[in-house]
């Protein structure tokens, strides 16, 4: 078993535990779990740079998520400026990496064969695709509207016992 020392805790551990620089392809001198450590902190003290970072990243990420390979990494980002990087349900603005989720038009669940086909998908923001679930986006509009024309001759229902809500 090959190990080494990593430069921050001194902790002589299994070389698998060093990760490898993606820019020069060796083994970093600190340990996964220091390096953690480092990461957290920089990203509260930079939290724009992370924004960034994150939203650079973005569209590699979720291609590798829904794909399995980051050979759809353009396309996604395609699809994204096809609908003007707004949600076509709220009109909210989406930034990737920041409450933009890929949404199955026809749920994955039902249909588990369109569940990689680009054109079964597209762009939503966090709310309206955690509201969606599995429905169709005709059954999802037709649903906020009933509860739209029933608050509207009911009034909104309070719950609980806090008026701020």
């Amino acid at each position: 078993m090959e190990v080494a020392k990593c430069s921050k805790c001194r902790q002589v551990k299994d070389i698998g535990q060093f990760l490898i620089r993606s820019d020069t392809g060796k083994r970093r001198g600190v340990c996964h779990t220091c390096r953690k450590v480092y990461q957290s902190k920089w990203d509260k003290n930079n939290a724009e740079k992370t924004k960034e970072r994150r939203r650079k990243k973005f569209f590699r990420y979720m291609s590798v998520h829904i794909f399995k390979s980051s050979e759809y990494e353009q396309a996604l980002r395609d699809l994204a400026e096809q609908g003007k990087y707004v949600c076509p349900y709220t009109g909210a603005p989406l930034i990737p990496g920041d409450g933009m989720h890929l949404d199955h038009i026809k749920s994955k669940a039902l249909h588990p064969e369109l569940s990689k086909n680009l054109s079964n998908l597209m762009w939503i923001s966090e709310w309206a695709n955690w509201a969606k679930g599995m429905l169709s986006p005709q059954e999802f509009v037709d649903k906020c509207q009933v509860v739209v024309k029933y608050t509207e001759e009911h009034g909104v229902p309070k719950g609980g016992q806090d008026d701020n809500n």
